[in-house]
């Protein structure tokens, strides 16, 4: 979002910029197409799975490892660790069909 509050600063020099649900659209687009491109068969499996059980199959997986070190799988510890999909990646996997949209 950083990137396209700094190019409408720099076009509209002396006046305020305002950071609106377009650019805010924007920057998510963005922000979802660059985790969508690097995902492969695999990983939307993956990501599937972990959504719909708050786990993978096999934890240890390097394509697994490789979602959650990406950030496209996030990882949180209470009484025992569980794991879910970045909200960005979840409205990928609702665009793709492998979840229900809500």
């Amino acid at each position: 979002m950083c990137r396209i509050c700094l190019r409408l600063i720099r076009r509209q020099t002396g006046e305020k910029v305002i950071i609106d649900d377009s650019v805010l659209k924007q920057a998510i687009n963005r922000i979802r197409n660059d985790f969508a491109i690097r995902l492969g068969k695999v990983d939307y499996e993956i990501l599937q799975n972990t959504y719909l059980n708050f786990r993978p199959d096999d934890p240890k997986q390097p394509e697994f490892l490789d979602l959650l070190h990406g950030l496209y799988v996030l990882e949180y510890r209470n009484d025992e660790p569980w794991y879910d999909v970045h909200p960005v990646v979840v409205e990928t996997l609702k665009r793709q069909g492998l979840i229900n949209g809500s």
